[in-house]
């Protein structure tokens, strides 16, 4: 696939999930996620700030799927491991400090 193949089957795909979505319909792409449209339950609401009605606004809750929050989860505590190990041994200052610093040149 070239870059403008790519390019137009993800512009499509996002397309479709936005009408889709904006039709009141959920899109779930399986082991990624579903996209679920949500509007506030109330007709017209008062703002705070104003002290006037606005309408009801319209968003889109997206609830992760469990392959893709199993993957995010991996990485994460992958992340999380290596930070640490850094900020551990810069605040030891001994020589696997040193060693980082040499393995990285």
């Amino acid at each position: 696939m070239t870059r403008k193949d790519v390019d137009l089957a993800l512009t499509t795909l996002l397309e479709i999930i936005v009408m889709t979505v904006s039709k009141g319909e959920t899109v779930r792409l399986v082991g990624f996620g579903s996209f679920h449209p949500k509007s506030t339950s109330k007709p017209l609401r008062e703002s705070l700030r104003s002290k006037r009605d606005r309408p009801p606004t319209r968003m889109v809750k997206f609830s992760i799927g469990k392959f893709f929050k199993k993957k995010l989860i991996a990485y994460t505590l992958n992340f999380n491991i290596e930070k640490s190990f850094c900020n551990e041994t810069r605040s030891n200052g001994d020589t696997r400090d040193k060693e980082l610093t040499s393995a990285k040149m």
